[in-house]
């Protein structure tokens, strides 16, 4: 039995209790295939198979799983929105519940790899259809919500339970983590504590975002001198900034920096470097940094999918669908489609709303109209979604929903999704 440890939000509750906020990998014993789960996913649980795994959803789930392999994804006794997206480094899974699904349990089989073209594209349906890692045994893995912090967690002898109190002894995070996604603290133990950093990886002319704090355990106040250096493979300076107060006792000091990574910065390795010296004394109170990698600047390309999802009472029309001009360079604009059909004999109005939904599962725009519709009768509209230069890599969803005006009930929904690739 292997108890997943995923980090918690801050109270636990009846419905969708698995929320992961630092994410978690997931190997496959069938063939070694690894898994990453993005920050968000919230479930119920789930349990690793010998080469699938099952996700027990309610409403308002989410799963967002991405392959380096870039594996196909098979989607079984699915009532949520599904969205495929096969980018040229790898290929990503979302899949949105509505507030309207009941519980149930989800399969999901990687198999092969998936189709693109010209290095990327996505597909979507309604309905069927980096972190430490875990490597299961052929016995599945149920996993349910304890509350550690996030470490790899070695597959014990078999077993078909799992209390929910049960215990982990972390072990050494596992060396099947790529070192790309994993940030690398000089000094992990160090009273400067560094956070917000999501990847180590940065473009020239990006924008590197992180926190740090430091708290004077003395029982005085101390005058400091706080140093926040780049350095390069070599050591040498590229760039330094210096803060000096006076810290009172018992007191933590905050600072959020920023800094922007040079468009001549030369591609490659570098270090930041924060220390914090007695600016009387000069002794160096702590220290602590952080490896990083530059790489050269790419362009951002929009790639759509390559199917229209799956109809239900909206739909998305063909025709105009195949006229989008895909494997762009941002900024970009596209028209699409799409119908809903008024299916009872009653007259509805409906709040038909469109949303573009970002990697990290938030909201970035969202548009609405009023629709009044008599028994049977289908309404369509074009609108032109905007894809703006300034998003970031990763798969987006474009959902449409059609909504009871006066209850906000949700009476139908689909979705596609296009993938922002970096080249």
């Amino acid at each position: 039995m292997a108890v997943l440890a995923l980090g918690m939000i801050g109270a636990v509750e009846a419905a969708n209790e698995v929320t992961t906020t630092s994410g978690a990998s997931i190997v496959l014993p069938s063939d070694g295939s690894s898994y990453t789960l993005s920050t968000n996913t919230t479930v119920q649980s789930f349990t690793v198979n010998n080469s699938s795994i099952d996700f027990i959803v309610e409403a308002n789930s989410v799963i967002y799983l991405t392959s380096s392999d870039r594996k196909n994804f098979t989607v079984n006794n699915s009532q949520c929105g599904t969205s495929l997206v096969c980018g040229a480094s790898a290929s990503n899974i979302y899949i949105s519940c509505s507030s309207a699904v009941t519980q149930h349990t989800i399969t999901l089989t990687p198999s092969g790899t998936c189709s693109s073209q010209n290095g990327g594209g996505s597909s979507s349906s309604s309905g069927s259809s980096s972190s430490p890692a875990i490597t299961p045994s052929a016995t599945p893995v149920i996993v349910t919500p304890v509350i550690p912090a996030m470490p790899a967690v070695a597959p014990a002898a078999p077993s078909t339970t799992v209390a929910p109190s049960a215990s982990v002894t972390a072990p050494a995070p596992s060396t099947s983590v790529q070192p790309a996604s994993v940030v690398e603290f000089s000094h992990p133990e160090s009273a400067v504590q560094i956070k917000g950093l999501t990847s180590p990886v940065f473009q020239q002319g990006s924008r590197l975002k992180f926190s740090f704090e430091f708290k004077n355990e003395n029982t005085k106040t101390i005058p400091v001198k706080v140093t926040r250096q780049l350095l390069d493979g070599n050591g040498k300076v590229v760039k330094s900034s210096v803060l000096s107060t006076n810290l009172k006792a018992n007191k933590i000091l905050k600072k959020n920096a920023t800094e922007t990574i040079s468009k001549t910065l030369s591609p490659g390795d570098y270090i930041v470097v924060i220390k914090i010296v007695n600016s009387k004394t000069k002794e160096l109170l702590e220290e602590n940094g952080f490896k990083i990698t530059v790489e050269k600047l790419k362009k951002k390309y929009f790639v759509l999918a390559e199917e229209t999802p799956i109809a239900t009472a909206i739909a998305f029309d063909q025709a105009v669908w195949n006229k989008i001009k895909t494997n762009i360079v941002l900024p970009a604009n596209f028209k699409f489609k799409y119908s809903f059909t008024n299916n009872t004999e009653q007259k509805q109005t409906v709040r038909m709303v469109r949303e573009l939904i970002g990697p990290n599962e938030k909201v970035i725009s969202k548009s609405s109209g009023k629709w009044v519709m008599t028994p049977g009768e289908k309404d369509s509209l074009t609108p032109t979604q905007a894809v703006a230069g300034n998003l970031t890599a990763g798969a987006y969803i474009v959902k449409i929903s059609a909504l009871d005006w006066k209850t906000k009930e949700i009476l139908a929904e689909n979705q596609f999704g296009f993938v922002v690739e970096l080249k």
